[in-house]
């Protein structure tokens, strides 16, 4: 009977083994598509996460829902907050555990950070992020993507709207970044940080003109569940670089944009 028992674990071990190895490799995504009118605000939530609670109520008032990739050290820092993006309704994606260059990881250490996130989220909120995940720094490779897609996630969501709110940078600027670049399927990166203050003055004015333009808003999900093709996606091949893919996509298609 023992004997029985153990071979009945080496087998399951080793389904489990070959599932993680033959899982797909995550599809780096950097927009939707271009049909119907919609755009996705996302936000990157480190350490510091204190504009939150003001990005929360702009949200709120303008009943716009939001996707926020958290990283594991952030909700640590302020579960509290966290608990109240859940509350409102918005979606919660994984964004790493320390924020760490992917580039750099192994498999396993790559498949710790995600893991170690959805146990700290799940632990603050009660739920499990999506299964999206968002690189550091947008970092990421054919290295990257074959170790995220190991760990369960099926999707690397990218922008092709960068506000780069992180530097300081104007409320003015970063509203006319967003609007002078908006377009059907749309991902736009913000962050909550302090860093990034002119964010919240900007979000007001700028939900504002994107909706007198006719754009509606939806999460990443829902915006992946539009896409009426894989014509949206690349799948990055060994020795890829983002450079490469930059030369050989065109980013007018929606499909890349660096």
């Amino acid at each position: 009977m023992r004997k029985i028992a153990i071979g009945l674990v080496v087998v399951l071990l080793l389904s489990l083994t070959l599932a993680s190895v033959d899982a797909a490799p995550s599809r780096m995504i950097y927009q939707g598509p271009s049909s119907p009118k919609v755009i996705s605000l996302t936000f990157d939530d480190g350490a510091d996460g204190t504009n939150i609670d003001e990005i929360l109520k702009i949200l709120d008032a303008n009943k716009v829902k939001a996707t926020f990739f958290l990283t594991g050290t952030g909700v640590n820092h302020h579960p509290a907050k966290i608990r109240r993006i859940v509350s409102k309704g918005h979606e919660i994606a994984n964004h790493s555990y320390s924020h760490p260059d992917f580039r750099n990881l192994t498999y396993t250490q790559m498949n710790t950070e995600l893991k170690k996130t959805e146990t700290v989220i799940k632990t603050a909120t009660g739920i499990y992020p999506k299964k999206l995940f968002r690189a550091p720094y947008g970092a990421s490779n054919s290295h990257v993507l074959e170790g995220v897609g190991r760990a369960g996630y099926p999707y690397t969501i990218q922008w092709n709207i960068d506000t780069i709110d992180w530097r300081g940078d104007s409320a003015t600027r970063i509203y006319n970044r967003v609007i002078n670049n908006a377009k059907a399927g749309s991902i736009v990166l913000m962050h909550t940080g302090k860093g990034a203050s002119g964010t919240v003055e900007a979000l007001p004015r700028m939900i504002k003109e994107l909706k007198r333009q006719g754009y509606g808003f939806v999460t990443v999900s829902q915006l992946l569940k539009l896409a009426p093709t894989t014509s949206y996606y690349y799948t990055v091949k060994s020795g890829d670089t983002l450079y490469r893919i930059s030369l050989t996509t065109n980013p007018h298609t929606g499909t890349v944009l660096l």
